[in-house]
């Protein structure tokens, strides 16, 4: 089997201090772990084989150092071995270095660690939808224990009114909760190619609960739609749903991209 290396090596002090100050620029709140991983490269985002290791069981997005740069479509759809910080906060691997591609990624969706639904979504058009005027959707995730902290809450209406809550450190004796809320729009448009994407992937249609049972603590993520008169709200805990996941995904995307 060929192994091509891909970036340049530096020392370990220099790139221990090269990690610690990209973490600091996307605002990590907790330390960040340097750790050599093995993993799948699709769409800039690396999916970790061990997950329940780190806690997570969706891809973290590659986030490279200005001085160490990272070749995404040379590893695009590759199995690769690399060092680098995994930022759980922030959902990213920091300044990978030392990238060695081991081969093609495994085909499949579901990392077999975790219970998986892999059915995908149908065909969206944005422009065939009518948003109800009821339609209101919330996506929230943090760890099961509220006396962690490190919540995130992201509710937005038909009007593209986006209220964003992010919990640090929670509510203790003599202190008050560490939280930050923050308001913005997100466009018409995206309210739309939104709501559009739910019907695509049957949101309706999802069981209230996906669970791993051999996972005892960690965090979860749940999404709440109401719509047409409508509430049906799903949870999931280390188990991967395809469909779920979609959504969250697009509900991220264009509300980071209105901030």
């Amino acid at each position: 089997m060929q192994v091509r290396t891909v970036g340049c090596p530096l020392s370990g002090i220099l790139v221990c201090l090269l990690v610690l100050f990209q973490v600091r620029t996307i605002e990590a709140t907790m330390p960040v772990p340097v750790e050599s991983v093995m993993g799948c490269v699709m769409d800039g985002q690396l999916s970790i084989q061990a997950p329940g290791r780190f806690k997570r069981e969706k891809p973290l997005k590659i986030n490279p150092c200005t001085n160490l740069p990272f070749d995404f479509a040379g590893c695009e759809g590759k199995q690769i071995r690399a060092t680098g910080g995994i930022d759980l906060y922030n959902g990213t691997f920091v300044c990978p270095r030392d990238v060695v591609i081991i081969g093609d990624c495994t085909p499949g969706v579901c990392n077999p660690e975790f219970p998986c639904d892999s059915t995908p979504c149908g065909s969206e058009n944005p422009e065939s939808v009518r948003v109800p005027p009821d339609f209101e959707i919330t996506y929230r995730s943090g760890p099961l224990h509220a006396d962690w902290g490190g919540g995130l809450t992201l509710t937005a209406g038909a009007d593209g009114r986006v209220t964003e809550k992010r919990e640090g450190r929670p509510e203790r004796r003599g202190m008050r909760p560490d939280e930050k809320v923050t308001t913005y729009r997100v466009s018409q448009n995206d309210v739309k190619r939104l709501y559009a994407r739910i019907v695509a992937c049957r949101f309706f249609e999802l069981k209230d609960r996906y669970w791993n049972p051999e996972i005892r603590d960690g965090g979860s993520s749940s999404l709440r739609v109401t719509a047409g008169g409508k509430t049906h709200a799903v949870t999931t805990y280390y188990s991967i749903v395809v469909r779920f996941n979609r959504v969250v995904d697009l509900f991220q995307e264009v509300c980071s991209s209105a901030k």
